[in-house]
């Protein structure tokens, strides 16, 4: 029974990586925008961290309500949470990069 609350926190996790993904497109498709003074920039950069490291406390939060656990000891879920942030950071220097190289042709 405990393998199987395990499973569900674990799977519970996923979705906040869609979330996570959804506001790196969104972020990188308006940073043109954001981009036009210094404090935009800055809150555009400090909303960006603040919404990674909700994902992830919202990630741990769910698996240990739904996994009904009291300690993230899981080496698997933490492996899930780094790949899912690097993906993502990977997803924006890609976008970025791609915009740069449009934008100087």
């Amino acid at each position: 029974m405990l393998g199987d609350s395990i499973l569900l926190g674990r799977l519970a996790t996923l979705p906040f990586a869609l979330i996570e993904w959804c506001f790196v497109f969104w972020y990188a498709r308006k940073l043109p925008l954001l981009s036009r003074s210094q404090l935009t920039k800055v809150a555009a950069g400090a909303m960006f961290i603040c919404v990674v490291i909700g994902v992830v406390v919202g990630q741990c939060s769910a698996y240990a309500w739904v996994g009904h656990t009291k300690r993230l000891n899981d080496p698997f879920l933490m492996m899930v949470i780094l790949i899912e942030s690097l993906i993502s950071t990977g997803i924006l220097f890609r976008v970025l990069i791609e915009r740069r190289k449009r934008n100087l042709r």
